[in-house]
């Protein structure tokens, strides 16, 4: 029932190490009526709990039953680059804008990994610089701003890297998001180093 599900959720927010709460998820999901929302939720499960694999076969079950759905297909590769499998995550990325070439969640998708993914070609990280620049030209936000940066210190322009970065903590300061600038200090602390994302 949608209400045991919402529970359940709830509980494994709290509680994600738990295994038999996930196992009782599962069945939940494997017994819904939507089973492209209960693909998305038990990826989300798995995700949280730090199970990359699980959720990226959950993500890529989701991908059979919503071809067009781009969020899909970045939760995809996501998983997958936080399995250790980033080059599988690139190729992913480039399937699905072979058919949605201007959705922006892919977009930012394609340019962190290939910014972040040594198996990334010269072509790719070029790409990601040019799609980065793209994405932040509509919208110069803090996640534009960072992906950016990650592209640009990829390719080897440390003060371009430098200067995007330090606008992307100048943006998270500014909306009142300490998580985001402490995560990003030390990351700009690299860029001026001349070391690419990680």
């Amino acid at each position: 029932t949608p209400a045991a599900r919402v529970a359940l959720d709830g509980a494994l927010a709290a509680r994600p190490n738990d295994a038999s709460l996930l196992a009782a998820y599962a069945r939940i999901e494997a017994n819904a009526g939507n089973a492209g929302e209960a693909r998305l939720l038990l990826g989300n499960a798995y995700l949280r709990r730090q199970q990359y694999a699980a959720a990226a076969e959950q993500y890529r079950q989701l991908t059979v039953i919503a071809p067009d759905d781009g969020g899909a297909w970045a939760r995809l590769a996501v998983s997958q680059a936080l399995a250790g499998r980033c080059a599988d995550a690139l190729r992913e990325v480039n399937t699905a804008l072979r058919t949605r070439p201007k959705d922006g969640g892919l977009l930012q998708t394609f340019v962190r990994l290939a910014a972040s993914c040594p198996a990334a070609s010269a072509e790719e990280k070029r790409m990601a610089v040019d799609y980065g620049k793209a994405l932040y030209g509509q919208r110069p936000d803090v996640a534009h701003s960072e992906a950016l940066a990650m592209a640009m210190a990829a390719t080897g322009q440390a003060q371009d890297a430098v200067d995007f970065e330090a606008q992307a903590i100048f943006e998270a300061v500014r909306a009142k998001d300490d998580a985001a600038v402490a995560r990003m200090q030390p990351v700009l602390q690299r860029f001026k180093s001349g070391q690419p994302a990680t």
